[in-house]
């Protein structure tokens, strides 16, 4: 088989593999997304209290994973996770 028949054979599977996947990452992302928010919630609600003139934090960690979970990054799940379970706060569920 010649080079670049293999190579167009390999881009149009790679094509037809992204169309095929794209809704699948799409509903996981969605999914991902609403958890994300969910935790945060729970989080600005029973470990970022209002007291006195300025909120209270969590640590560095939790506050990065809040940050990206602020951002719609899925990447703060774990670390908001971590916060609420070490918090002894129930996970809300995953959708």
């Amino acid at each position: 088989m010649p080079r670049t028949l293999v190579i167009q054979a390999t881009a149009l599977l790679m094509a037809a593999l992204s169309i095929v996947l794209s809704p699948l990452a799409a509903s996981s992302q969605s999914t991902d997304g609403k958890y994300c928010q969910a935790l945060l919630i729970k989080y600005d609600t029973f470990i970022v209290k209002a007291s006195g003139h300025a909120p209270r934090r969590g640590d560095n960690a939790a506050e990065v994973a809040a940050s990206k979970c602020r951002e719609s990054d899925p990447a703060g799940i774990r670390g908001l996770e971590r916060a609420l379970q070490d918090a002894k706060i129930d996970l809300p569920p995953r959708m």
